[in-house]
């Protein structure tokens, strides 16, 4: 699953862009989840609650040097053997 959303340029820093909600329904580590971002891309994850990311800029968007972002977030539990799930925003 793919979204766009528009961000205006003049944002300022921990603007948040949107939350991400992450679940894994095992037990224990197999349950736990790491979630990352893309490299190169102005804006990080913050874990909020319990299954809950924010995605926030992380620095200035400058419009001239790039006019879109593809920004895809990564999760893995922490299982044997490791299961991961991406999407792109």
């Amino acid at each position: 699953m793919s979204k766009t959303n528009m961000i205006s340029e003049d944002v300022t820093s921990n603007t948040v862009v949107t939350i991400i909600n992450v679940q894994d329904l095992d037990d224990g580590e197999n349950g736990k989840v790491q979630c990352v971002l893309n490299k190169n891309v102005p804006f990080s994850l913050k874990s909020t609650e319990n299954h809950f990311y924010s995605l926030v800029t992380d620095s200035d968007l400058d419009r001239e040097s790039a006019s879109e972002y593809n920004i895809t977030v990564t999760c893995s539990d922490e299982g044997v053997p490791s299961l991961s799930s991406s999407v792109t925003l």
